[in-house]
């Protein structure tokens, strides 16, 4: 969003209320996860903090984590495709 703002191709202004809009559709659409089971794959693995949180997401939830992350597929390759 930032992106397409510097580059004018959207208004900051409608930025902020197409925000506003996607914010809405995922209320009470949020997930937890455990920030000690992030932290340990991230260090066990090598991967970020931020890609290990998706990791565990999909795990908790028993879905694959679908990316073209090399990082990710190597590291959890049960679980990544």
């Amino acid at each position: 969003m930032v992106k397409c703002i510097r580059d004018s191709h959207i208004k900051f202004d409608d930025a902020v209320q197409i925000m506003g809009e996607a914010e809405g559709f995922m209320m009470e659409q949020e997930y937890t996860v455990e920030s000690f089971d992030v932290l340990r794959l991230a260090a066990l693995t090598g991967c970020s903090a931020y890609d290990a949180e998706f990791v565990v997401l999909v795990q908790e939830l028993s879905i694959p984590l679908i990316t073209i992350d090399s990082t990710i597929l190597k590291a959890f390759p049960e679980t990544a495709v």
